[in-house]
């Protein structure tokens, strides 16, 4: 029930993002009918060697999935993000059903960052999406962590962190 609740909120906040079919914005023209090779180089020289992991993604949503599969992503990847700390604080008991479901209806509704319909912003989602996986991974099974558990929770928060900060420098 809560998870409906939940969801039905987010998706009455989050409707222009999902009619959104086409929007290229402010630097998104560094993304659209550019080469992969052009990609690596701009995110290479911006970001390093993870630079190639986003210029990769970029690359085959843009051409091969388009442009819509970025707001349809961000809209799944934002509320799963939103659901998996629901489910984070559930397993601290000094949060009741409505503190958790307040601070989330919070992490859903607030924006996280202002441009999230730009695609060029769309590695912040991604990368973000698998840190709140990789913990809520950690927080479910703190007290049952196994070897597999443990390398998969740091392979995840490893993959999280190919994202720049954007208060770097």
């Amino acid at each position: 029930k809560v998870f409906l609740i939940l969801f039905s909120i987010y998706f009455l906040v989050n409707i222009p993002i999902l009619l959104n079919f086409n929007g290229i914005y402010w630097d998104d023209w560094t993304l659209v009918g550019h080469s992969l090779e052009t990609l690596n180089i701009t995110f290479f020289s911006a970001v390093g060697y993870s630079g190639y992991a986003t210029s990769y993604l970029h690359y085959f949503m843009i051409n091969e999935l388009g442009i819509y599969s970025y707001r349809l992503f961000t809209f799944i990847l934002l509320f799963l993000s939103g659901w998996f700390i629901f489910k984070i604080l559930s397993t601290i008991s000094i949060f009741s059903l409505q503190d958790r479901f307040f601070i989330t209806i919070l992490f859903l509704i607030a924006p996280l960052y202002s441009a999230k319909i730009a695609l060029i912003d769309f590695p912040y989602t991604f990368y973000s999406f698998f840190f709140f996986l990789a913990f809520l991974t950690i927080s479910s099974y703190i007290y049952r962590l196994n070897l597999f558990v443990r390398v998969m929770v740091l392979i995840i928060f490893f993959f999280s962190f190919f994202v720049n900060s954007t208060f770097s420098k």
